[in-house]
């Protein structure tokens, strides 16, 4: 187990306080180390059953989830969100409906079931808008556009990035901030408008490196890689392409690098040099079978 939490695992008192406590290490946990993070919920979800504490109960189911979701293992995944239900539903507590919603939304989105995901996520959003949760609205409604995006409807994505813009703005959201510019970039150059597309990427690229936003800083500048090929000004774009690497590299995650290898290939196919295309390609090969599906912002958001 992590050492920061070790401590945790059997420290906590049976009192609701230190149980939501406790939740709230579970999810700070889950992205370092989810083997570790399962312990610690199932602490949580003791504690809760000796307490026939109903949020915990749920929260737990929740956070479990949210494992078997970030392991791909989306059946179990959908079975745990769907018991989370259940306890919220019974505790009219919209915030934690909305915020289940959107993780459900998200397991469909990873499996390419749009029309699913939609669904979910316009469920979130009408729980969350019910619970005045406007902060997590921004996320959710960032899912939604990128649905649309990946719907080809991106006249539509844009409204749901415009809500989601004014939101992370009003709250000094900066990493969601980046994530909607992003999303938003990639509407406007579907929609043929290039230079408002660039200055949103650029201005998102500027903030992530102002915050130390790793993914952000990695994917707004293979963005800009990929729409300077486009426009076959090779040259700026190997240049991004090779600040995006070792970025990519230190995300550890294949679908970055997926991305980046595509981008080399492209430009060195467009530049005739078809030795080292077919080796950028090769390498899209090896590291493809690693990659999950993704919505077109850096990280679709779970709650």
């Amino acid at each position: 187990m992590h050492e920061k939490y070790r401590r945790y695992a059997n420290a906590t008192a049976a009192d609701t306080p230190s149980i939501n406590r406790l939740l709230d290490y579970c999810y700070d946990l889950l992205p370092l180390d989810g083997d570790s993070a399962l312990r610690l919920i199932d602490r949580a979800a003791q504690l809760s059953q000796q307490l026939q504490y109903a949020f915990g109960k749920g929260r737990t189911v929740t956070l479990r989830g949210m494992v078997y979701s970030d392991r791909g293992q989306y059946d179990s995944a959908i079975l745990l969100y769907e018991q989370a239900l259940s306890y919220f539903q019974a505790l009219r507590n919209d915030l934690e409906i909305g915020k289940v919603y959107n993780n459900l939304g998200n397991v469909y989105h990873f499996q390419e079931m749009l029309q699913e995901a939609m669904a979910l996520y316009l469920q979130s959003a009408a729980a969350l808008e019910r619970a005045s949760a406007s902060h997590y609205l921004a996320a959710i409604y960032t899912n939604i556009a990128n649905v649309f995006q990946s719907l080809k409807q991106y006249e539509k994505g844009l409204t749901y990035t415009d809500k989601a813009e004014a939101i992370a703005r009003r709250y000094g959201d900066s990493e969601r901030l980046v994530n909607v510019l992003i999303s938003r970039s990639v509407g406007q150059h579907n929609l043929h408008q290039a230079a408002a597309s660039y200055q949103s990427t650029l201005e998102a690229m500027r903030l992530s490196d102002r915050i130390g936003y790793l993914i952000g800083s990695q994917v707004t500048r293979q963005n800009l890689a990929d729409d300077l090929t486009g426009r076959q000004q090779y040259d700026s774009a190997l240049y991004y392409l090779q600040a995006a690497a070792p970025l990519a590299r230190r995300t550890g995650d294949p679908y970055y690098l997926s991305g980046l290898y595509m981008t080399y290939a492209r430009v060195y196919a467009d530049l005739h040099q078809h030795t080292l295309a077919r080796d950028y390609a090769l390498k899209v090969i090896a590291v493809s079978k690693h990659c999950d599906t993704r919505a077109t912002s850096p990280v679709p958001t779970t709650c």
